[in-house]
């Protein structure tokens, strides 16, 4: 049997689920920082950036989570 690149990805979930916790919890604290900052500011440029990173990383999640299940 020829073993894809998914079979050795979905071997790793454990650690999938680490990330996904990791991921959810910087969001989650990015998303709550915005009240706070002033628009315009490197923070609020920072922490924009810091969501669309968590947002593909979110993305890759669920992709793998639908291609290992």
């Amino acid at each position: 049997m020829t073993e894809t690149g998914w079979d050795r990805l979905c071997k790793y979930e454990f650690a999938a689920r680490i990330l996904s916790i990791l991921v959810f919890t910087l969001g989650i604290l990015t998303l709550l920082s915005f009240p706070y900052l002033e628009q315009g500011t490197a923070e609020y440029a920072i922490a924009s950036y810091n969501l669309i990173v968590i947002t593909v990383f979110i993305g890759l999640i669920l992709l793998f989570r639908y291609k290992c299940r």
